[in-house]
């Protein structure tokens, strides 16, 4: 019980509030949006001046670049304060499910269709996948078109 709230006070410290991280993050992507829209709506707003009078096309093309430097310094400033979070080494996407790719041989598929165990590889720790009992004739395969999608329950 002890070791227990030690070793969650150490990864605390450690990593710091893992929703705090969160809102954080999510707050800088937002500012980082609304930022990046003003700035887009800016320099539209110039081009559309100096489409309309083509005698303000210098001082569009200033206003342009005092908004390409204004645009850089922002995305710095965000990418700053990711890098202050850590957000930077960050996965992202930690709470995805892992997702498991095995190739089945065709002795293992045999195997699954008729619903046995084969020798050195465990059944019982894979889930259920539905081909138990299938026939292993090839007939199910002759019915098949390759490009057909198959889905349960719709026919």
């Amino acid at each position: 019980m002890m070791a227990t709230a030690v070793r969650e006070e150490v990864l605390r410290e450690e990593l710091g509030d893992r929703d705090l991280k969160v809102r954080r993050a999510k707050d800088i992507a937002e500012t980082a949006y609304a930022n990046a829209t003003v700035v887009e709506q800016l320099i539209m707003a110039q081009l559309k001046v100096a489409q309309e009078d083509p005698s303000q096309a210098l001082k569009a093309a200033s206003a342009i670049k005092g908004l390409s430097l204004a645009a850089a310094g922002l995305e710095r400033l965000h990418d700053l304060k990711k890098r202050a979070l850590g957000l930077d080494k960050m996965e992202m996407h930690d709470d995805l499910p892992d997702l498991r790719i095995h190739c089945l041989t065709d002795e293992e598929e045999d195997a699954i269709r008729r619903g046995q165990k084969t020798d050195g590889c465990d059944w019982d720790d894979t889930p259920d996948d539905g081909l138990a009992g299938v026939p292993d004739d090839g007939s199910l395969d002759e019915e098949l078109d390759a490009n057909e999608i198959i889905e349960e329950g719709v026919e």
